[in-house]
């Protein structure tokens, strides 16, 4: 027979598994399979996806090959800034 301890442990544990189990379902799993698909590149083939290896070459491209992205940036941010300075809600 299981202490009183324990059973209070079990039980918890067993409340907060439906929780754990959407968590892992709906949020872990994508975000680490988005963050894994990122590094390759996925091609749909009519027997499936073939991923091949690319590295961090989508990111180089992104950060450092592209003045269109910092050109787009700046203007975004500070447009950004003063709708937070503006709004009267405590979101910002």
């Amino acid at each position: 027979m299981l202490s009183t301890k324990a059973y209070s442990r079990l039980e918890g544990l067993l409340f907060m598994l439906p929780w754990l189990t959407g968590f892992l379902i709906f949020m872990a799993f994508p975000l680490v399979f988005s963050l894994y698909m990122s590094f390759h590149n996925v091609r749909v083939l009519p027997t499936g996806m073939k991923y091949e290896p690319a590295g961090i070459e989508f990111y180089k491209t992104i950060l450092m090959g592209s003045a269109e992205l910092y050109d787009q940036l700046i203007p975004f941010s500070s447009r950004l800034c003063s709708w937070c300075r503006s709004s009267s809600s405590s979101r910002c």
